[in-house]
């Protein structure tokens, strides 16, 4: 849901559960999520400007039956504290050029601190014809035994080597849209051209030792 605590400041929130019981062979596999999240967002136009701010904070607790979320043989669910804060200006440069630029600082209990920048520029060289050129970064916490069941559905030993670090990526992207009126009707045309660099991939070594699963985060 949403509140409008004035006109140019709105609150956000929301909540969701999740429970999941599967079996994979004779193995077991209980998990349960609770996701609670809520958000103070600010707009305001000003002359050419666009700006838009906000304060997030999500709350996250997770358990299952598997060695992700015990220590010591005892039960220890994950719970991670999310905020942050970011701000964004979309600037109309010109009539036809749109400047957009944005920072994000995420800090977890778990990963620490993450800073995530966007930079965005649109330009309408005629009319029907806009080109976008955009680059950013971002991040993404990974669940090892709720995204790869893998782990859960053979006889090999799990081991993750170290406390896995965020998956990060930087992007850029160019893309034209253009257009075209006709008798015949409205014909239109998309192009784009991108980039993606990941750091801290996740992927699972199977082929190090055929007893175990290794996790670890990629190096480059």
């Amino acid at each position: 849901g949403n509140y409008g605590i004035r006109k140019d400041l709105l609150l956000e929130y929301s909540y969701n559960f999740h429970f999941q019981s599967s079996y994979y062979g004779t193995t077991w596999y209980k998990g349960q999520q609770h996701t609670a999240f809520a958000q103070l967002r600010w707009s305001k136009t000003m002359g050419k400007h666009q700006l838009l701010a906000g304060i997030p904070l999500r709350y996250l607790w997770y358990d299952d039956n598997t060695p992700a979320t015990a220590k010591l043989n005892a039960n220890a669910p994950s719970k991670q504290l999310m905020t942050a804060i970011y701000l964004q200006d979309e600037w109309t440069a010109r009539k036809n050029v749109t400047l957009l630029t944005g920072i994000r600082v995420e800090h977890s209990n778990i990963q620490g601190a993450v800073v995530a920048p966007r930079l965005a520029v649109k330009w309408q060289p005629a009319e029907h014809h806009t080109i976008r050129l955009s680059a950013g970064n971002g991040f993404r916490v990974v669940n090892l035994f709720t995204e790869d069941h893998a782990a859960l559905s053979g006889f090999r030993e799990i081991v993750i080597k170290n406390d896995l670090k965020p998956e990060r990526s930087w992007n850029a992207n160019l893309n034209y849209i253009g257009d075209a009126h006709t008798s015949a009707g409205i014909f239109g045309w998309d192009a784009s051209l991108f980039y993606t660099w990941f750091t801290n991939k996740i992927i699972p070594d199977y082929d190090t030792d055929p007893q175990k699963i290794i996790y670890d985060n990629l190096d480059g």
